[in-house]
């Protein structure tokens, strides 16, 4: 015959592995989170290095710029919308590892374009080469490459 003690850290065992399968089914529903992707800059692995990472979260429409270096500066995207005959900036004014997210409200059938920076002040200090891509309000996909532009070409916040 069993002890009630070994009784009871059997069953705790068995409630504590079903637990955690049911956790690991993903039948238990985590809080939804927006999907962001397309990502330019750094990445949110790489927040260790100096700059900035832009990326765009096509469902809602939110752009999110983030801040990944305590160096004084902060992180910018330059951003073009498709009906759009200018670059304008959404910058994360909030220091280091804070992040801002603006939404666009855009129709299904249009695409956003943008490349993440660093500006000291008002003044941009740096350009990513790597730009987004036109990037789908719908889905995100990437459907050609973003017009270029110049420091000076962007209208500051």
């Amino acid at each position: 015959m069993t002890s009630r003690k070994a009784t009871r850290t059997r069953l705790a065992a068995l409630l504590l592995a079903v637990m955690a399968g049911i956790g690991l089914s993903g039948l238990v529903a985590a809080p939804a989170q927006a999907e962001y992707g397309n990502c330019v800059g750094l990445t949110a692995t790489e927040w260790r290095i100096e700059g900035a990472w832009v990326c765009f979260e096509p469902e809602d429409e939110l752009l999110k710029v983030c801040d990944t270096e305590p160096d004084g500066h902060h992180a910018s995207a330059a951003v073009r919308g498709s009906a759009d005959d200018h670059w304008f900036e959404v910058g994360a004014y909030g220091g280091y590892l804070t992040c801002r997210t603006r939404d666009f409200n855009m129709p299904e059938d249009s695409h956003i374009c943008y490349a993440a920076m660093i500006v000291e002040g008002n003044a941009i200090q740096y350009i990513y080469p790597t730009y987004s891509g036109w990037v789908s309000a719908r889905d995100g996909a990437l459907n050609g490459g973003c017009p270029g532009f110049k420091k000076e070409d962007v209208v500051m916040e």
